[in-house]
């Protein structure tokens, strides 16, 4: 079963994982992978997860990828690490989506 969300890695394959992903994060999530994956470039970036019970907790997912003596990407390494709890204090508002946005950009423009 698969961490968080208890589901069966089959499920997950291709772009199954999305499901888990919080609708309004989803579209972000998918692009921002769909750049990653072909060129090899770092995935880094933190959206909602939903966890067995339903509920969705905010993670900071990163994965690298694995080359072979080629340079051909042979599989991905990655982490999801729940920063739901580090937002400051208790009641603090959650992450905003559209701050990570920005950041994302920033981060692929490279400036």
């Amino acid at each position: 079963m698969g961490g968080i969300h208890r589901v069966p890695e089959a499920p997950q394959l291709g772009y199954g994982w999305l499901e888990a992903i919080h609708p309004e994060d989803r579209a972000r999530v998918k692009e921002a992978w769909s750049d990653s994956a072909p060129t090899g470039t770092s995935f880094d970036i933190e959206f909602r997860i939903r966890r067995h019970d339903g509920v969705f907790r905010w993670f900071k997912t990163r994965a690298v990828p694995q080359r072979n003596d080629a340079g051909l990407i042979t599989k991905w390494f990655g982490t999801n690490t729940d920063i739901d709890d580090h937002s400051g204090s208790e009641g603090a508002a959650a992450p905003d989506p559209e701050k990570w946005r920005a950041s994302d950009c920033w981060r692929r423009s490279g400036t």
